[in-house]
């Protein structure tokens, strides 16, 4: 059962660093000097909001969730499967990536 359980934390934690990632992707057009449609600069502004309010949570949750999938595959002997390698690169990658973006529309936006 306890398996199951962190199995399903390691691919929560994952989906929650892909969501933030993709999220202010589609927030950076707001920056862009083209001309858009006032409806597509409102929908965008969803997910900055979001990112607005959210963004320290997010980066002790990723960081601690990093950590935290390290420790339990390693004392399992799962570290150097393909799946939790490929969990942990996907989770570092998709944290980088979403921190760099945090950053850049917070230094952009103010």
């Amino acid at each position: 059962m306890k398996k199951d359980r962190f199995e399903l934390f390691a691919k929560i934690s994952l989906w929650i660093t892909e969501y933030y990632f993709f999220s202010n992707l589609l927030t950076i057009p707001l920056w862009w000097e083209i001309p858009k449609p006032d409806f597509i600069n409102r929908l965008i502004l969803i997910p900055f909001y979001i990112d607005l309010f959210t963004w320290h949570i997010f980066g002790i949750f990723s960081l601690v969730a990093f950590i935290v999938k390290i420790i339990m595959w390693a004392k399992r002997g799962e570290l150097f499967k393909k799946n939790s390698i490929l969990n942990l690169i996907l989770h570092l990658l998709f944290t980088v990536a979403a921190f760099g973006e945090i950053w850049w529309i917070l230094a952009e936006s103010f």
